[in-house]
């Protein structure tokens, strides 16, 4: 699966409350510096993200909820994104902030609205994948992936090009950055690897033998399967 988080800073939060229709309470305050160290602990990604405005003897908090504002966030500091080819997350964690310093000051999480770059795909072919039966896997090469990624970006809607990819992360992940957007690949869903080899250029391949082999991520113990430096392997189990 792809997974993003789009990066922004205390500046990026305090912009995009400059776009909020505010209740009338709160006219004539001005928005205090966005600090994250001063939020409440956000243990499970969906606690509201508090705004203060101060005034001469006066102090008032406004809570932006993740349902209603991880969005249009997200939206604030990627113009260029699709809204209707991403989806935030519904049970899960909308976005974290960091209160001690190191790596981005706040994420939100988003992921593509559908699991297949389907025929938005141009073939990649570059000679290095393959699929064969003797050695039980499809191999799908390090640069046939990360113009697989670049093509879900663009897709997207995010205009910059990915400027690094790291395989593997240490717990198994193709990870890869793009200006504020980060994201992640795991190799988790027979679909998605589907559509990666597809794009490989590995479709007629994986076609013709499909009377002696499939896919299979849950493939014995053993079998090779995973992201390493060279590319993605996954298992061609026998047909049963």
């Amino acid at each position: 699966m792809i997974f993003l988080w789009a990066n922004l800073t205390g500046a990026d939060v305090t912009a995009y409350a400059g776009s909020l229709m505010l209740p009338a309470y709160l006219a004539h305050l001005q928005l205090a510096p966005v600090r994250f160290d001063q939020q409440a602990k956000n243990s499970d990604g969906r606690e509201p993200l508090v705004l203060t405005y101060v005034g001469q003897g006066r102090l008032e908090e406004y809570a932006l909820p993740p349902h209603d504002h991880a969005l249009p966030m997200i939206l604030s500091v990627c113009p260029g994104i699709v809204a209707s080819r991403i989806r935030v997350p519904e049970d899960d964690a909308h976005w974290v902030w960091n209160a001690e310093g190191d790596g981005p000051p706040m994420r939100i999480y988003f992921a593509p609205a559908r699991s297949q770059l389907g025929s938005a795909a141009a073939p990649a072919g570059d000679g290095r994948s393959y699929a064969s039966v003797s050695r039980g896997h499809a191999f799908i090469a390090r640069g046939a992936v990360e113009a697989y990624l670049q093509a879900w970006l663009q897709r997207l809607g995010i205009a910059q090009a990915a400027t690094r990819f790291d395989f593997p992360t240490p717990s198994g992940e193709v990870e890869f950055l793009a200006g504020n957007v980060g994201g992640q690949l795991t190799l988790d869903g027979l679909e998605q690897a589907q559509d990666l080899a597809r794009f490989a250029g590995l479709g007629p391949a994986l076609d013709e033998i499909r009377q002696f082999v499939e896919p299979d991520l849950d493939a014995a113990e053993g079998a090779r399967c995973g992201i390493f430096e060279d590319g993605i392997y996954f298992p061609l189990s026998p047909r049963k």
